[in-house]
């Protein structure tokens, strides 16, 4: 079993039944979810859109291996009407769930990099893993979250908006 932190968001229409529906898929064919964090309103990062969005962690048991957790993950995004993206830049979306950390593992490929490429650099996904895992050390950095976040330099908004309940399925 392998212990990974996932960030999700979502800025599209039902953005926060986007995130329930999610943490219930996530339960039912990734793995059990241990810790889940309170849900946030941010502001887009990287582009403009229209909508702000909701953005979340979680900390889940899985069996996946990296590359199967993507696929589960990537399955769960299509099914909530993700689409593939239209250009390289980013965009709006009604789910996005990224693997942040995957145990302490270092995994780099072509299609996929764990711990995230961007995660040091974004409030948005440190300050609700901060709230589920402070002391987390991230295996590059060497360095907790709660020390990573005390460092980041992104100046988006990012508000606490409602602690959440979920009732696992297990």
């Amino acid at each position: 079993m392998a212990k990974v932190i996932l960030s999700l968001g979502s800025n599209l229409p039902d953005r926060k039944e986007n995130l329930l529906y999610a943490l219930k898929k996530i339960d039912e064919n990734v793995g059990k979810i241990l810790k889940i964090s309170s849900i946030y309103q941010t502001d887009p990062w990287g582009f403009e859109a229209e909508n702000r969005f909701l953005n979340m962690a979680i900390m889940v048991d899985t069996n996946f291996s990296p590359h199967g957790l993507i696929k589960q993950l990537n399955s769960i995004e299509k099914n909530a009407g993700r689409t593939k993206k239209t250009s390289t830049h980013y965009e709006s979306r009604p789910l996005d769930i990224d693997i942040i950390f995957y145990d302490e593992e270092i995994y780099y490929d072509k299609d996929l990099q764990i711990p995230h490429k961007h995660a040091h650099k974004r409030k948005f996904v440190l300050i609700p893993i901060a709230e589920i895992c402070p002391n987390f050390v991230h295996p590059i950095f060497k360095k907790t979250i709660l020390e990573i976040l005390q460092f980041c330099n992104d100046n988006k908004t990012v508000e606490l908006l409602e602690e959440i309940e979920f009732v696992k399925s297990r």
